[in-house]
Parts: C-alpha cells; sequence; structure tokens
C-alpha cells in the first residue's frame, strides 16, 4: 500500500472520528438544554435544582463549547437570593434567614465578578441591592450602610442600562432615604412617581 493510500485513509478515519465527536457533542448540548429548563422549573418550584448533564463526548467538550458555567453559577446565586428572602420577617431577621443572606450576598457578588454576561450580572447586582437593604434594615441592627444599596443598584444600571428594575429599586431608595423637605422625599410622601432615576410606577421595586 502506498503512502498516499496511507494519508487518505488516515484522513478518512480522522473524518470519521470528529464527525463522531460533533455528533455526540450536539446529543449533549441538547442534554445540557433540557436539563437547565428541567432544573428552572425545579428552582421555581422550590425544590433544590442540579442543572446537570451526563455527558458522553470525551472532554466535557459541550459544557466547555456552550460554557454553561457563569450560566450555572448565576442560576445557584438566585436560588440562594429567594431562599434567603422569603418575605416573613420572622425567618429573614432570624439566624437561619441570616445566614442564608450572607451566602446569597457571597454568590451573587461572585456572579457580578466572573459573569461574561453583562445582562445577567446587572440582575445579580440588583439581587444583591435588595438584599443588601434587608441589612441595613434588619432589627439585628446590622452595621451595612443603606450606600451600599444605592451602589449595588447603580452598578445594575451601569452593567445594563437596560435593567428598569434596579432603576425603580434606585428610585425608591432614594425616595426612602430623602428627607421630607427634599423634591425626592415630598414625592415619595405624597405618593406620587418621580421621573428621575426610574420612571417606573411605585412599587415594582424591590
Amino acid at each position: 500500500m502506498t503512502v498516499r493510500r496511507w494519508l487518505l485513509l488516515a484522513a478518512a478515519g480522522l473524518c470519521l472520528a470528529l464527525a463522531t465527536i460533533a455528533a455526540l457533542a450536539a446529543r449533549d448540548a441538547g442534554a445540557w438544554g433540557s436539563s437547565l429548563r428541567a432544573g428552572d422549573v425545579a428552582a421555581s418550584a422550590g425544590g433544590d435544582p442540579t442543572w446537570a448533564a451526563d455527558e458522553i463526548a470525551p472532554f466535557g467538550l459541550a459544557h466547555r463549547l456552550l460554557g454553561v458555567d457563569d450560566d450555572l453559577a448565576f442560576r445557584r446565586a438566585v436560588v440562594l437570593f429567594h431562599r434567603a428572602r422569603t418575605g416573613i420577617p420572622s425567618f429573614d431577621n432570624g439566624l437561619q434567614g441570616t445566614a442564608l443572606r450572607v451566602e446569597a450576598e457571597a454568590e451573587l457578588a461572585r456572579a457580578i465578578r466572573n459573569d461574561g454576561s453583562g445582562r445577567r450580572a446587572s440582575v445579580a447586582a440588583n439581587l444583591l441591592g435588595v438584599l443588601s437593604v434587608l441589612d441595613a434594615t434588619s432589627p439585628a441592627g446590622s452595621q451595612t450602610p443603606i450606600e451600599r444599596s444605592i451602589f449595588e443598584f447603580q452598578d445594575a444600571i451601569h452593567l445594563d442600562p437596560a435593567n428598569e428594575e434596579a432603576k425603580t429599586n434606585l428610585e425608591l431608595l432614594y425616595q426612602l432615604t430623602s428627607p421630607p423637605n427634599t423634591p425626592r422625599g415630598s414625592v415619595f410622601r405624597q405618593g406620587r412617581s418621580h421621573a428621575g432615576a426610574s420612571a417606573s410606577s411605585p412599587g415594582h421595586g424591590y
């Protein structure tokens, strides 16, 4: 058998191997999509999502190509946020709620630093601002200044100028912290919307 024939056979074998790997990676990508959807459903129902897929392609190819690490970290941070902010004061301000809030804040801060998506990082910053408000207003006497919440909402808007929820939260916080004799303080106390950082209707923040 000539060298040329060997090269042709080797090239054909390589093409077949690459095609097989590509097909396996496509299958794995579909598995990741299904896993993310199933995990989101479990999370919305208050369950314990795993967001994991059994990959067949070597070297976690689909995982690497899809770049799901940032996505998974963001999803886990959002789950922790909802567990830390139940809306039940006795829980949220208790020891367990406070511990969950600290864990959620750490994960959200990590998502803001590392996420390659400005939109997701913006959502994380907005959620961190909400938890910071809880810290600052906790009856336990937290040392967290309310200015930290303002910074997080501003950061969320900087990361994604289209984040209307962050704009609403920032405006509400400005109104809540403004003295009564200032324009923002007067508007809040009269129950009217103020066209500042957010022109959204009151009551849609936090």
